[in-house]
């Protein structure tokens, strides 16, 4: 069967008057119908870029090269009028500032009934039906009487559960949640966490979900792909997160998250800073210069190695390299 989401040597460049920024580099993913993966690296490295790219929600200086197939049809070549059917109804997003992505003047009942309409879902009757139930499956009590009420009488919270039953409306079969818990506290982000995979299973939808907390991709996440510099450095499966790394990189995310149940130490992590893609890429690794196993062979650009089925890593290391001070 093919994948639900296939992605196939993307890459997103954005030109200005001063520079070419390389925001995603050669890029593949797949991901499965019913199955969940995360996207995972630090502020820069390309991953919610991918997620606009696949959305066609990238502003106009964007040159986008490469393949993004939702069903076996490549989004990259819909006209925009095609391109907004499929938006909502095949696909949606949950957003990272869900009171951002509301409009105030309007409330939560007519923003949730206007893509229904728009979709020739549903009468107007109907739809408002739909959203009370909607509201009621993400936990929002009295979701009759909510539906009547205005984004700034929400919490963070109950904003960001809004979001994600307003992207289930015409019940997608991809949902991209980009960052969803970064603005919440921990015990409403689990909440939210918990909700999104329960619903991912009940609707048999693909999950993609965008974060920089790597713990939090382990817990939501059957496959994870790791970025940095617009490049996939390490694809693994969650289960073995903690057991087969290769990329220095994911090596030195997983050692960065604390553990509350060893020793009081200091976290160790990664020198440096992360690379800048604005001008060009170097020719060699992009994590080289931060990298405490390069060796000669990093002047080189690493190939993507398969290692498994669900493991493969762009590092020399992979190949039997040898380290080197």
């Amino acid at each position: 069967m093919a994948p639900l989401l296939e992605i196939s040597n993307l890459s997103v460049r954005f030109h200005s008057d001063k520079a070419e920024v390389f925001a995603v580099n050669g890029l593949d993913l797949s991901l499965d119908t019913g199955k969940a993966i995360a996207i995972v690296g630090e502020s820069g490295s390309g991953k919610s870029t991918v997620m606009m790219a696949v959305m066609r929600l990238l502003q106009s200086n964007a040159s986008i090269t490469g393949q993004v197939k939702l069903d076996g049809t490549d989004v990259l070549q819909l006209p925009e009028k095609a391109m907004r059917r499929l938006r909502g109804k095949e696909m949606a997003m949950v957003f990272q500032n869900a009171g951002s992505s509301m409009n105030p003047t309007k409330t939560i009942g007519d923003q949730m009934i206007e893509p229904m309409l728009f979709h020739h879902m549903a009468s107007a009757r109907d739809a408002r039906q739909v959203a009370v139930k909607l509201l009621h499956q993400v936990g929002i009590p009295d979701p009759e009487e909510r539906l009547n009420n205005y984004p700034f009488e929400f919490s963070g919270g109950q904003l960001q559960r809004v979001m994600i039953a307003m992207a289930l409306i015409a019940d997608p079969k991809l949902l991209i949640a980009d960052e969803p818990t970064t603005a919440l506290d921990v015990t409403v982000q689990a909440e939210v966490l918990i909700l999104l995979k329960k619903l991912q299973r009940e609707r048999g939808m693909g999950l993609v979900f965008v974060t920089h907390d790597l713990a939090v991709a382990a817990q939501v996440a059957d496959d994870i792909y790791v970025m940095y510099g617009g490049f996939v450095m390490e694809r693994i499966a969650a289960s073995e997160l903690t057991t087969h790394l290769v990329h220095p990189y994911l090596r030195g995310l997983v050692q960065s998250i604390p553990k509350i149940d060893g020793p009081r130490t200091e976290l160790p992590y990664i020198p440096g800073q992360p690379i800048s893609i604005t001008g060009g890429l170097p020719d060699g690794c992009v994590f080289a210069s931060r990298c405490d196993k390069r060796f000669v062979k990093c002047h080189e650009r690493p190939r993507h190695i398969s290692i498994s089925q669900q493991h493969s890593v762009s590092c020399w290391l992979a190949e039997g390299g040898v380290e080197q001070a």
